[in-house]
């Protein structure tokens, strides 16, 4: 297996992966060499599944000893892309080899407790894009988080209410299948239009939030409605 190099992707299809050892069959699962111990405790059977470990290699434009999305910032994903494909010389492969079709980020999740995930387009990091004295502000009611969380857990905790879904394919299914959660949808890019309209207005299992048409702003009484 040779998934898209974002946590999401990787756990989701080690799961997978758990499915077909479970059936008698040995899988030779890729992940970039650094995150390997993180998805050690979801491979369930070991003497089945084998890690191959690469090293993604450095390109122009790409952030010193990115691996994943979660290294990466939103605008330069698509070097990531082009680092991915470097790995080709790395691989040989006597079988055949599943790839991923589409991508998919985690989301953040809000409740009393928040939690943002990734920096917003603009700022290398989520402390650059805060305003000063912002975490002390908000310390006692929330969470600001810069690194990849395990959003199934969190969306199943019983104090989550609320999810604040961008609607990629794989966060939109977790919010609807895993857990309880009341929805509010945010799309950002195409695809993810689509799936907000699909939620909010066919399903009606989600409200998406308002907008401005012409630049798509939406304020802190757009959130709270």
């Amino acid at each position: 297996m040779f998934p898209w190099f974002a946590m999401g992707h990787m756990i989701s299809f080690l799961r997978f992966s758990n499915e077909l050892a479970a059936k008698g069959h040995h899988v030779s699962f890729i992940v970039p060499t650094k995150i390997q111990f993180k998805l050690k405790q979801h491979n369930l059977l070991p003497h089945l599944i084998s890690f191959v470990p690469l090293d993604v290699p450095h390109v122009d434009g790409l952030p010193i000893g990115s691996e994943t999305m979660s290294d990466v910032p939103y605008l330069k994903t698509n070097i990531l892309v082009v680092a991915m494909d470097f790995l080709e010389p790395q691989l040989q492969l006597p079988s055949p080899l599943l790839i991923p079709s589409s991508s998919s980020t985690i989301s953040p999740s809000t409740s009393r407790k928040s939690l943002v995930n990734s920096a917003p387009i603009g700022a290398e990091t989520i402390d650059e894009a805060l305003p000063d004295g912002f975490k002390e502000k908000v310390k006692s009611r929330g969470v600001v988080h810069g690194g990849w969380i395990q959003q199934r857990v969190i969306l199943g905790h019983g104090s989550v209410w609320c999810f604040v879904s961008h609607c990629r394919y794989r966060s939109m299914w977790e919010g609807l299948v895993l857990s309880e959660v009341q929805m509010v949808v945010l799309p950002q890019i195409p695809d993810q239009f689509l799936n907000a309209q699909l939620l909010s207005r066919e399903f009606r299992v989600g409200v998406e939030m308002e907008r401005k048409e012409e630049d798509g702003w939406f304020s802190r009484d757009s959130v709270e409605q």
